[in-house]
């Protein structure tokens, strides 16, 4: 692409960057850490003094949330609280938006179980064999290939349980 050839891969499926100038931002989202959404529509991951995790989301309008915050002090829906498999699940789909990919060893610790319980790795033998992942075996990492970029919503729902 016109951006490779600039030197500037793709490290992201809709990002490139000169290697090291990534966004630490976006790097955020699709490593699965936790931010506060702040604003109409804002979604956020924050984690409770008691380790719980939750999904949070503002009202969309900017009227309804304005109201909200007048009236309630902030603008949000109730927090949703996140599963270990719904954890995993979502780390899953961000990481493998990258390049980089996604650990396992990060996946089963988040899970208490067998990364069988989130993902049908005689799928991902298959996806890899066609040339749409990488799997590293020493690493325990699963990674997009430039063509599994391309088709990463159909490969994310043909490999999940």
């Amino acid at each position: 692409t016109v951006c490779e050839a600039a030197g500037m891969p793709a490290y992201e499926v809709s990002n490139h960057a000169v290697p090291g100038q990534e966004s630490a931002h976006n790097m955020l989202y699709w490593r699965g850490g936790l931010y506060a959404g702040v604003g109409p529509g804002a979604h956020g991951r924050i984690e409770a003094e008691d380790g719980q995790l939750y999904a949070t989301v503002a009202h969309r309008a900017p009227e309804a949330w304005l109201e909200r915050v007048e009236r309630d002090g902030h603008g949000h829906h109730p927090f949703n609280p996140l599963t270990q498999l719904e954890r995993a699940q979502e780390i899953l789909m961000t990481g493998l938006r990258m390049r980089e990919g996604v650990c396992f060893d990060r996946l089963t610790a988040i899970l208490g179980d067998s990364i069988e319980t989130l993902i049908d790795m005689t799928r991902v033998d298959q996806l890899a064999e066609a040339g749409f992942v990488e799997l590293d075996k020493g690493a325990n990492r699963l990674m997009p290939t430039q063509a599994g970029m391309r088709c990463l919503n159909s490969g994310l729902g043909y490999i999940m349980r």
